[in-house]
């Protein structure tokens, strides 16, 4: 299958950027090189209000953003995408204006916290708490659950255990390029992995030995 367009530029953009290969670098490097992809993005469209928070969880609390437009419909909980390493509210930020302000929903950003300082299981438990408290403090809206990339993981990981555990109710979930096999085996791992693209083969292993290190059951 060709990539979309978009995709395409997208590449050429980033292979004219020069920016070392992802999976040689550490976790702080990473982080340092996309530091100005928000810049590189641009602000997003105005929402009514916005406002940071933070959201308790079994041993802490972590920052969170929230999106209301004029009489939203719904409740979006998003995680953000960062292969599990980088990434978090201001990422995304332009993002999640788009998504409020299209959708119609309020949209609350999860800044849960990264690999490989806190592996799995901590991103998913901060991802879960912070879902069970947002069920409570918006209940009055139908709930949505939803990422991209490494938050598209969590989110699946999230709906299916609100699934298992009996709640919080979810009307459904949003899941873009999510991340839910650590296999890599597929047919679009074999045509494309090999292209030394963010999703390739060599970066999602980086990604998956610092949030699953190895030892742990994938």
């Amino acid at each position: 299958m060709p990539l979309h367009p978009q995709a395409v530029e997208f590449l050429k953009y980033a292979a004219q950027a020069g920016q070392p290969k992802l999976y040689t670098l550490s976790a702080e490097q990473a982080r340092a090189s996309v530091r100005g992809a928000p810049e590189i993005i641009g602000p997003g469209p105005e929402v009514n209000t916005v406002e940071d928070i933070v959201i308790p969880v079994r041993d802490g609390q972590v920052p969170a953003r929230v999106y209301s437009p004029d009489d939203a419909a719904a409740t979006i909980v998003w995680f953000h995408g960062g292969l599990w390493v980088f990434g978090g509210l201001d990422s995304h930020d332009a993002m999640c204006r788009i998504l409020a302000d299209a959708a119609g929903c309020t949209v609350v950003a999860v800044d849960y916290r990264l690999a490989p300082e806190h592996p799995f299981p901590i991103p998913l438990y901060d991802c879960w708490d912070a879902l069970k408290w947002i069920a409570g403090e918006f209940s009055s809206q139908p709930l949505i659950v939803g990422g991209d990339s490494a938050g598209g993981n969590l989110a699946a990981v999230c709906a299916l255990r609100a699934r298992d555990h009996h709640g919080p109710k979810l009307a459904m979930q949003v899941l873009v390029y999510p991340m839910t096999d650590s296999a890599m085996d597929t047919g679009s791992y074999a045509e494309r992995g090999g292209d030394d693209t963010l999703m390739g083969t060599r970066n999602v292993a980086w990604s998956y030995d610092h949030y699953v290190p190895h030892g742990t059951d994938r």
